[in-house]
């Protein structure tokens, strides 16, 4: 939750922090100590892997060459390498405990998201400006609903207590990300087919108890309670919507760094530089992006960053498994997520899991 972290330390000193910097200082620390301590086992796969991250971020180097951007290019080569950080850390990690994960995940998500989208939803019934101001400087959804969907996987995947699991999914809904709730639910149904088939699932939900708790919810906090879904029923109505304007923005950059590659040979092969869009696109050379990776890939670096791309993924999908690995799960969550959402620079989240999925198969290849 960094986004939060360091808007919420705008907000109050007036100085920005960069809490990622701050995460990869430490976890470099870290990796050093580790190699201080103990003898660290590297995999055929996982040396596969890292050359295949090294190739692609090679040809972003390259790609500098050509770039029309003069400043916001070398911001974007230096911040990929957080993701490169990010990848390599799980493997120094000697041991995963993932109770203790779930455990922590859940004692600092729970309350930041209640918290923040409690104050969302004044935004959405109040035309007061201080807490749009708040909010605006706080309120970074898609992060929020990124790790609610994180986190309900995890729960449902180990079979944690169901009323967390409906409490974290009731947040995901009136956190008001969309593509997190879509992707949350489709891979939800996917791992527990079995389970939904067998009726099962319908007996969960028609659960005596759990019907009378909301019951009983709605008959006493309605007022309180219906607020935080407003701009999240809003926002989910407006799929719908021919004049949902975020929608329309986004198919307007998805069309236009689609087709645009294709105007030369040169942009088709070579793409037009790291760090282009925001100029080529808006006239100004700053960040920007088609909230789309794949799109992202082929606009900057063009149809061969596009299949240094593709072997990462190669990689990725020949020991992949959703239903034992956990990690692949999660992988696969923030993956599609980052097709509607990040952009290359942002993707730690994604990163650690491609490395926790590798970790898993040494601990696999080990027994």
């Amino acid at each position: 939750m960094s986004g939060f972290l360091k808007g919420l330390t705008l907000f109050n000193t007036g100085y920005e922090i960069d809490f990622v910097k701050i995460a990869v200082i430490i976890a470099i620390f870290d990796m050093v100590i580790q190699l201080t301590r103990r003898r660290m086992h590297f995999s055929y796969y996982f040396g596969y892997l890292f050359l295949s991250i090294i190739f692609f971020y090679a040809w972003m180097i390259f790609s500098l060459s050509y770039s029309p951007s003069e400043v916001y290019k070398f911001d974007k080569i230096f911040s990929f390498l957080a993701n490169i950080i990010f990848l390599l850390y799980p493997i120094f990690i000697k041991k995963i405990n993932f109770n203790l994960l779930i455990k922590w995940y859940t004692i600092i998500l729970l309350p930041l998201a209640i918290f923040l989208i409690y104050l969302k939803s004044i935004t959405w019934t109040s035309d007061i400006e201080s807490p749009e101001l708040f909010i605006g400087n706080l309120f970074d959804y898609l992060s929020l609903g990124l790790h609610l969907g994180i986190l309900f996987l995890l729960l449902n995947h180990f079979k944690k207590n169901k009323w967390i699991q409906i409490t974290v999914f009731a947040l995901l809904i009136a956190s008001s990300a969309r593509a997190p709730l879509i992707i949350t639910v489709f891979l939800t149904l996917i791992i527990n087919y079995k389970f939904i088939l067998k009726f099962k699932f319908i007996k969960t939900i028609f659960d005596i108890k759990l019907i009378g708790f909301v019951a009983v919810l709605f008959l006493f906090f309605s007022t309180q309670i219906i607020p935080f879904f407003n701009n999240s029923l809003f926002r989910l109505n407006s799929l719908f919507s021919s004049t949902d304007g975020s929608t329309i923005s986004r198919i307007d950059m998805f069309e236009y760094s689609f087709i645009q590659p294709f105007e030369s040979l040169t942009t088709f092969f070579m793409g037009n530089g790291i760090g282009s869009f925001g100029i080529i696109y808006m006239g100004i050379d700053q960040r920007a992006y088609p909230h789309n990776i794949i799109l992202e890939t082929f606009f900057e670096l063009g149809f061969i960053g596009l299949f240094l791309g593709f072997l990462i993924i190669l990689a990725l999908l020949k020991k992949f498994n959703i239903k034992k690995n956990i990690f692949s799960l999660l992988l696969l969550f923030a993956f599609l997520n980052a097709m509607k959402s990040s952009n290359l620079t942002d993707l730690w989240i994604l990163f650690s899991f491609i490395g926790a999925n590798s970790k898993m198969q040494i601990y696999n290849s080990t027994k």
